[in-house]
């Protein structure tokens, strides 16, 4: 198992965009969680096997 934190910037708060991230996360078969920051990013962090992460971090760049 592996563990990877994730920053994501742009237009990401007030859009819904941690649920995305949530939705993302299950179906790629990976926990951890993730909460806003002050200066408007986002910060995800989580935990599985390599080709669920691997996926996770291409719907991340993708968004929603």
């Amino acid at each position: 198992m592996i563990a990877r934190g994730f920053r994501v910037v742009g237009r990401v708060q007030g859009v819904g965009f941690r649920w995305f991230v949530v939705r993302l996360a299950r179906g790629c078969g990976v926990r951890g969680g993730v909460r806003n920051e002050a200066d408007g990013a986002v910060v995800a962090w989580a935990q599985g096997e390599e080709e669920g992460l691997a996926r996770f971090r291409a719907g991340l760049e993708q968004g929603p």
